[in-house]
């Protein structure tokens, strides 16, 4: 089986299809040839030894890639290449089956027989939509002929596999025909059952993943290679090309359900964007691996009179020979060429209402292809954009709607990119214009873009259009003012880590201001909603990357990080700091703090001084007394960027057209990134799920597509990914930096007077106030013979200090307003982050990590219940549970009556719609019920523990009593 980490992963439809044929062809060859029958051509020419010639260049890399795909899924044995014919398989299943003793056959085996007759049989079924004349029937009867002999060879030994052994029931595989307004736009074949009933389709899970635990571990077969003659080498050539553009289908509709989950408030613009930037990408890798790997029929072998863009075309002049005048005129190349590449020549409005119309994107492409005839053939001036007029296409009765939409879209991206402006932030829809002028040439890609684009539109309309622009110009005067207000504030040390990065920020602004706010971009951005996506994304990674490289230049949040955890041993009841908490969780304490949180004063000391790269304890004591310490020491453990999918995604909207291998590279880099087993150990630490129930719900988005491999599992496991990266993405670091640097400033003042202290210890950066603090504080552990004395006010004193001091700041009212509930000193970046990531805030609520409990831990359960946090929080909670209500009435028929009952208990139970850490496992389906009644336990705990927060809103104003100071209690 194919995975996240093969990058061949794309053509997922028509690959299976063939690794399960070969695998079949194998194992019916040498079972058959144990039984006495005698294969033809037998030590074909093929097994001669391959020649030891050195490839160069391209050609050594595609014979790297085609061993690499070879090498994937089932294996062939080592054994001598027999030919053998597609008549051969049911003589050589009558053989087998006949022979004494008869074979059991393995239960897998059935399976390979089923998903390759039903794979090919679906695309039958598509290509039966066209059947207009006796030259369709015709071809119709060469697509049926590979699997009806699949299907006889099946029958033929079904009842000597494993599962009929046992006594279980046989599935049973009908022909549907179908008519042509029965089959939905995209994704066709999803409706067409090939089981007869429910409980046949859902099968037994445990059965199931024992089958997939054996056709992961398959024995190698005979090696043997299928002998087709021409006609069955283009029938198979179309149904490669319909199973690639299949992909293409499912992909559209994850792209489509993006967009519509970003107008219900449950999926981020960034993560739309790069969606939808990502599955362009990825189209633009397998349309190359498409090219390389497809066996061509002799008269489309031509790969420059039919390069590989033009294939979707040509398929769907296949299926509709008379568009083309039909009998010979069909198999006249040069009149094949008017309509598949850049001409005037164009079908008209005829093939609309057709269900190959849009699966081959024939309106997109023809529309394009008109577009840059249009441009090209006049030999107008290089920059010039026209504007087709669609009176042009009256003598053919008019063109498509979407045909004559493309041809707007076309004539906007070139308006937009003829002179080169706004060269940053690029979507790949622009890039893909800018490709087809300079290349002359339409990848299939830029197709795909452009029918994307155009989904794009029917999904936001006017008002989501809108919607998107004014969100970005919402965060991007907020991010401004926020910044300025930051460069206004000085740093509590001599010299401050933010100088450095400033320049280049205010370099960025000025781009993304220009690009973003000016009036003359409007229309574009306007018009663009992904390229509004990227622009946001774009302004925040700029923003992350300049948060986090003043922290690593300085570690002033870090290294108070330390503080605060050992000002904790002295106070455990005191108030925890939400957001260093959150930070400290997120870059996992067992990496921070050397295998975890110190538990005495001298363990404090020791891993602060690990963490800095010091070897010896108080190996730099020297150092530090002279104040030239060098915090750029080998070794060291300081905060890390969490963001794991940024910087591609940064590579890829910066400069301009990128080569097609430096999208393969970003792909591969994404898929293997995605499959690591230790990231995802760092994904499920950032959604606070544990990493069982991450991989839960990876495995759960696999339920709504058949093929659980393929091209849609990358976008469908990239949400949950995103949806992690923007927790860290948008976690506001200059924030939390001039937090950290206004406690170091009191910290500072705080231990002037101190007698004991060295004014030395402070004047240059929190390194050497830090080290010395915990120094200081691990000698009076070891005097008080490594006990912690906490009513002794004199002891660890000016740990004692800088603890108070943090305290004052955690727990100050914040100015920060958001309109949804109060905030503090301590929890302003959580209270950010929330406000623009609202759709992950019920991962705050779990049961383990960073919830609601630990962030807030000795809190008056007052605050918590009117913090914006908790605010957030709950009407996230509230939504998603909303959903879960309306998705659970859609799928009671597949549930007992006794499971109708207990979820329905439970929906009584949160009428207000609320509940703790719901899964999105559950969300996904209903498979879990135990999880369900869990989370309305625990909606029940949370309301029971601080009350419920939307019970009156006319109290939503009034002041709460102030907390009793924590310490003066103490």
């Amino acid at each position: 089986m194919s995975g996240l980490n093969d990058s061949s992963f794309l053509s997922s439809h028509y690959r299976q299809y063939k690794k399960d044929t070969e695998y079949i062809a194998g194992w019916l060859a040498e079972n058959a040839q144990r039984a006495g029958y005698r294969l033809s051509n037998e030590q074909n020419d093929d097994t001669k030894a391959p020649s030891t010639q050195r490839l160069k260049g391209k050609a050594r890399k595609e014979a790297r890639n085609a061993a690499k795909a070879t090498a994937d899924g089932p294996k062939q044995a080592s054994s001598p290449k027999y030919l053998i014919k597609v008549g051969d398989f049911v003589p050589m299943a009558h053989t087998i089956y006949d022979h004494n003793p008869r074979p059991q056959v393995p239960a897998v085996l059935g399976r390979l027989f089923e998903r390759a007759i039903a794979t090919r049989q679906k695309a039958n079924q598509w290509f039966a939509q066209a059947s207009h004349n006796e030259e369709d029937d015709e071809s119709g009867k060469q697509h049926e002929y590979f699997v009806n002999v699949l299907t006889e060879a099946y029958e033929i030994l079904r009842p000597l596999t494993e599962e009929a052994a046992e006594g279980k029931k046989a599935i049973r595989r009908e022909n549907i025909k179908l008519k042509n307004d029965e089959v939905p736009l995209t994704n066709q074949f999803s409706h067409l059952k090939v089981e007869d009933d429910k409980e046949e389709e859902e099968a037994n899970r445990e059965e199931e993943k024992a089958l997939d635990e054996e056709e992961a571990h398959l024995p190698p077969v005979m090696d043997v290679e299928l002998e087709q003659d021409e006609a069955e080498i283009e029938s198979d050539f179309f149904f490669a090309i319909q199973g690639f553009l299949q992909n293409l289908a499912d992909m559209r509709e994850v792209i489509k359900g993006a967009w519509d989950q970003y107008l219900d408030g449950r999926l981020e613009l960034v993560s739309v964007a790069l969606f939808m930037n990502t599955a362009i990408d990825l189209v633009r890798h397998a349309e190359g691996e498409l090219d390389i790997s497809l066996k061509r029929p002799r008269k489309y072998a031509d790969t420059k009179r039919f390069p590989v863009w033009t294939l979707p075309a040509l398929l769907y002049i296949h299926a509709h020979p008379q568009m083309a005048g039909g009998g010979d005129r069909l198999h006249d190349q040069e009149m094949l060429l008017q309509f598949i590449t850049p001409t005037a020549m164009v079908e008209g409005a005829r093939g609309e209402g057709c269900i190959h119309f849009d699966f081959t994107l024939w309106p997109v492409y023809s529309g394009m292809r008109y577009y840059v005839w249009w441009v090209f053939d006049y030999k107008r001036p290089k920059m010039y954009a026209p504007k087709v007029n669609p009176s042009v296409f009256d003598p053919v009765g008019g063109a498509p709607d979407v045909m004559l939409r493309t041809l707007d879209v076309m004539y906007q991206f070139r308006t937009w990119t003829v002179d080169g402006h706004l060269g940053y932030a690029r979507d790949e829809i622009t890039r893909g214009v800018m490709h087809i002028f300079k290349e002359r040439e339409i990848p299939l890609w830029t197709t795909f873009g452009v029918r994307l684009y155009l989904d794009m539109e029917d999904q936001l309309g006017t008002t989501g259009r809108e919607k998107v622009y004014q969100e970005l110009q919402n965060i991007m005067r907020e991010k401004m003012d926020e910044y300025d207000d930051y460069r206004e504030w000085k740093g509590p040390f001599k010299n401050s880590a933010h100088d450095g990065v400033d320049k280049t920020m205010r370099s960025i602004f000025k781009d993304l201001k220009h690009a973003a706010l000016e009036e003359h971009h409007e229309e574009e951005v306007k018009a663009n909603a992904l390229r509004g996506g990227i622009f946001k994304f774009d302004l925040l990674l700029q923003l992350h990357k300049a948060g986090f490289r003043v922290e690593w230049n300085s570690a002033d949040i870090c290294l108070l990080g330390h503080l605060y955890m050992a000002g904790r041993l002295l106070y455990p009841d005191s108030a925890a700091w939400p957001d260093m908490e959150f930070l400290l969780y997120s870059q996992d304490p067992d990496y921070l703090f050397f295998g975890g949180i110190p538990k005495t004063l001298d363990e404090a000391h020791r891993k602060v001084e690990l963490a800095l790269g010091h070897s010896k304890r108080g190996g730099n004591i020297g150092k530090r007394r002279q104040g030239n310490y060098d915090l750029k020491t080998k070794g060291q453990r300081l905060f890390r960027d969490q963001s794991e999918l940024t910087e591609i995604f940064l590579d890829r909207i910066s400069g301009h057209a990128k080569t097609n291998e430096s999208v393969d590279v970003a792909v591969k880099k994404l898929s293997h990134t995605l499959a690591d087993k230790d990231k995802r150990v760092d994904l499920a630490r950032q959604l606070n799920f544990n990493t069982e129930d991450l991989d839960n719900l990876l495995e759960t988005t696999n339920f709504y597509f058949e093929q659980k491999e393929g091209p849609t599992r990358l976008l469908r496991h990239m949400r949950t990914w995103l949806e992690g990266n923007n927790i860290d993405l948008f976690f506001d670091w200059h924030r939390m930096n001039r937090t950290c640097g206004d406690i170091w400033r009191d910290i500072r003042d705080s231990l002037n007077d101190d007698k004991y202290w060295d004014y030395r210890f402070w004047r240059e950066n929190a390194v050497v106030m830090t080290s010395n603090i915990l120094e200081r504080a691990a000698i009076d552990e070891a005097h008080a013979k490594g006990k912690l004395k906490l009513d002794d006010e004199n002891f660890a004193l000016q740990l004692r200090t800088a603890y108070q001091v943090i305290q004052k700041h955690i727990r100050a009212p914040s100015t920060t307003d958001l309109g949804n509930g109060k905030s503090w000193g301590g929890d302003a970046c959580l209270a950010r982050l929330l406000h623009y990531t609202s759709e992950s805030a019920d991962t705050f609520l779990g049961n383990t990590g960073r919830n609601i409990h630990t962030l807030y831990a000795h809190w008056l359960k007052e605050d918590i219940a009117t913090s914006s946090v908790f605010r957030v929080v709950m009407k996230a909670i509230s939504d998603r549970v909303t959903r879960m209500t309306h998705q659970f009435v859609g799928i009671q028929g597949l549930l007992s009556a006794d499971e109708v009952k207990d979820i329905n208990e439970g929906l009584e139970k949160v009428k207000k719609g609320m509940n703790a850490a719901m899964l999105r496992t559950i969300e996904a389906r209903f498979a879990s019920l135990d999880a369900l009644m869990e989370m309305f336990d625990r909606q029940a705990e949370m309301i029971r523990m601080y009350g419920d927060p939307f019970a009156d809103s006319d109290d939503d104003d009034d002041e709460v009593e102030e907390e009793e100071d924590v310490l003066s209690r103490d």
